[in-house]
């Protein structure tokens, strides 16, 4: 079967569109990377990367819409349809020195220089589209066959040049079920010290990446192996994983992205406090939004272990009041966040979300009565008293909904002004 057959529309005509221009000028160019390695899986892919012999100045004159990602390194991307597609111009990195990026780059002259500068035998694909011409020269479509994630070259001199190759070796094995070749599983060690040097930033992009595939606790699996958490996260625990949690961390849905971090933080360590946890979120630099969701997430995991759920009232308490908040000031959608609570094992969350879809009162702004009714109805109680009957309020309601109501609330109100008093 042709590769081409399983590009789908309208990638298929916007790729015969821009690699008949770039030919029309005068230059070559192949479909390349990710997107072939894909087709030779049998896998449709997300996105298409072209690799060609025309600088990036031509690539410019010849199509109407193209945005310079990284002109420096000889890559454009061009737009159709709205559609990115990346094109970078053939190259030869030289003189990696600080074991991140080279210290310059050459534009080369081939396909074949180009094709031997990138890390693995698998990525080292190219694809004349015209011809219906795989272009494999460091067999990488056999290593496809065999599952194996193998460097081009030497791999401890590949992972010397650029730190971040062992960790995408990880993420790779974790995403397409692969295993890493001897030597280049070696290497990871062996080069521990150019690893450290990457930048937690494309570490952690890695990681969320590895989440989007079939299963992150592969990658957290090999991580832990390697000990190279630790050159990102200092002071994080070096214990045991948890082999349920991390069972959990392949089977639960891949969204929220936060939730999904704090399983994978309960793989690493379930008793760390909140707060250390904090710390290492922040160490890793995730976003604001991800550590909330991943602390919240935390929370209520340990809830189970901490309560048998005796009454519904206590289940409002402690888990439906603060996730009702948390969505108000997280933004998540509210059946993303279902489908995963749902999809966990404990029995609570089927129990919690009968009492949710019921709609009662939850917060405090769902009652019926607020501080402007105590200012109206109490004009003596002093207005920092306001939150606590207020949350006393709540707390009747949560153990009967039918409470909420102005006349009873108001009633209830009463009782609580007058035993304050009396205190």
């Amino acid at each position: 079967m042709s590769l081409s057959s399983r590009i789908p529309e309208p990638h298929l005509a916007h790729l015969r569109f821009l690699i008949a221009t770039i030919k029309s000028a005068g230059h070559e160019a192949y479909l390349i990377g990710g997107s072939v390695r894909d087709l030779c899986m049998g896998k449709t892919p997300k996105d298409f990367d072209l690799t060609t012999s025309a600088p990036p100045e031509t690539i410019q004159k010849l199509f109407p819409r193209v945005i310079a990602t990284g002109i420096q390194h000889g890559t454009v991307t061009v737009l159709l349809d709205k559609i990115p597609y990346e094109v970078t111009t053939y190259r030869i990195d030289k003189d990696y020195q600080d074991g991140r990026r080279p210290s310059h780059v050459e534009f080369g002259t081939s396909l074949s220089e180009d094709l031997r500068r990138r890390d693995f035998t698998m990525n080292a694909l190219a694809y004349d589209l015209d011809r219906d011409l795989l272009v494999d020269e460091h067999g990488g479509q056999e290593d496809i066959l065999r599952k194996t994630i193998k460097t081009i070259g030497k791999a401890r001199a590949r992972f010397e040049e650029d730190g971040l190759r062992p960790i995408r070796a990880l993420r790779f094995a974790s995403v397409l079920g692969f295993s890493l070749e001897a030597e280049t599983k070696a290497a990871i060690a062996q080069t521990r010290a150019v690893t450290a040097k990457v930048s937690v930033e494309r570490f952690l992009d890695e990681l969320l990446k590895s989440f989007r595939g079939p299963s992150p606790a592969t990658m957290l699996r090999l991580l832990w192996e390697e000990d190279l958490l630790s050159l990102f996260c200092e002071g994080l625990p070096r214990e045991p994983l948890d082999r349920e949690e991390l069972a959990l961390l392949d089977q639960v849905p891949k969204e929220p992205v936060p939730f999904l971090l704090g399983q994978w933080s309960l793989a690493l360590s379930s008793e760390a406090s909140p707060l250390l946890w904090e710390g290492y979120f922040q160490n890793l630099r995730c976003s604001q939004a991800q550590v909330r969701g991943a602390l919240f997430y935390r929370t209520v995991r340990n809830f189970p272990k901490e309560e048998s759920y005796p009454s519904d009232r206590l289940c409002k308490e402690r888990f439906l009041s603060p996730l009702k908040l948390f969505l108000k000031q997280s933004k998540e959608p509210e059946a993303l966040v279902w489908e995963f609570l749902l999809s966990l094992p404990e029995p609570l969350w089927q129990r919690a979300k009968l009492i949710w879809d019921k709609q009662h009162a939850l917060v405090l702004a769902d009652l019926v009565v607020n501080g402007r009714d105590l200012e109206k109805n109490f004009p003596n109680l002093e207005k920092q008293r306001y939150g606590y009957v207020l949350s006393e309020l709540l707390a009747r309601v949560w153990e009967d909904p039918n409470r909420n109501e102005v006349r009873v609330l108001l009633e209830h109100c009463a009782e609580i002004i007058s035993n304050m008093q009396a205190t």
